[in-house]
């Protein structure tokens, strides 16, 4: 569920491959998805999840949320 070895990762890959080709006819290697990454964080108000394209500005939000986090729950909360 975490992805957390190179067999899990291997897994998820492979499975995303065999999805993807089946669904959207067209063939795909793991290459294509390597550093994808989808989210509605980024967003003011709830929307659909869109890829972010901007690295910086999505660690600067995931920060600020720990940050609010930690002052409204008074328990730090440490990313990874």
């Amino acid at each position: 569920d975490r992805l957390i070895n190179e067999e899990d990762q291997k897994w998820f890959d492979d499975k995303l491959v065999t999805v993807l080709t089946q669904h959207f006819e067209k063939n795909w290697g793991t290459s294509d998805f390597v550093d994808a990454c989808f989210g509605d964080f980024l967003a003011t108000k709830p929307a659909p999840y869109v890829e972010i394209m901007d690295w910086d500005k999505a660690s600067k939000t995931l920060k600020d949320f720990a940050e609010d986090y930690t002052l409204n729950l008074n328990k730090p909360m440490d990313l990874v």
